[in-house]
């Protein structure tokens, strides 16, 4: 199991102590050099989003405050999703 699931294996938050106390946790992850912060890619232009990676395994998750009436998220991101380029296609 990665580190961030074992920080909160929900996708939402169900209160603002439960959103605090990941926070305080996510926090130490950091400060202990598992875990870092990345700039978002593409970030949510309705509000605030943050990026965080696992330094050992690479995957990437993102956390998006509680903000009434949303609970607040945290999920895992596909960083290819957030690109646009060439279709690719078979050869002939």
């Amino acid at each position: 199991m990665s580190i961030f699931r074992d920080l909160h294996q929900k996708r939402q938050f169900d209160s603002v102590r439960e959103y605090e106390e990941f926070r305080r946790m996510l926090q130490q992850t950091i400060d202990r050099g598992f875990v870092e912060e990345l700039t978002p890619i593409n970030p949510n232009p309705l509000g605030e989003e943050y990026w965080f990676r696992d330094k050992e395994t690479g995957e990437i998750f993102t956390l998006t405050p509680p903000d009434f009436p949303s609970r607040g998220s945290w999920n895992p991101v596909n960083v290819f999703d957030h690109f646009s380029g060439p279709t690719q296609t078979k050869p002939c």
